[in-house]
Order: C-alpha cells, then structure tokens, then sequence
C-alpha cells in the first residue's frame, strides 16, 4: 500500500510525467468532480430542507473526524 500511495503522490506532485500518469491525473480530476457534485447537491438539499437534520434527546460529544485513524477515537 505505502507503494500505491507513493506512485499517486508523485502523479499528483507532476513528479511523473508520461501518457500513464497523464490518464491517471485525468481520472482523478474526473471523481473528484463528481465528489465535488455530490458534497455541493448534498449542502443545497439541505439548504433547502429537503433532507433535515435530526435532534437527538441527549447531548452529543463531537470528538474530531472519526474516520481519520490513528488517535484512539472512539465513535
């Protein structure tokens, strides 16, 4: 994995150059647009209360980003 990781950073950097890692960086400018559709539709149907939030009964403790790992977080 530190490999795969390591290739996409120097994609990403310009480090590689080359008709492989051109197609790559195409790639993924293409999904991160279609990230970007999606957190933008996301924000503006809640924005217009299509999707609501929800209010729990209790008080809630927000600790970081869950999803970044490393820290000992518990959900």
């Amino acid at each position: 994995m530190p490999k795969l990781v390591n290739y996409l950073e120097s994609v990403i950097s310009g480090e590689r150059r080359g008709i492989i890692a051109t197609i790559l960086k195409l790639a993924l400018l293409k999904i991160s647009w279609m990230y970007l559709g999606a957190v933008w539709l996301r924000t503006w149907l809640y924005s217009k209360g299509i999707l609501r939030t929800r209010h729990l009964p209790c008080k809630v403790i927000s600790v970081g980003n869950v999803i970044a790992g490393g820290s000992g977080k518990t959900p």
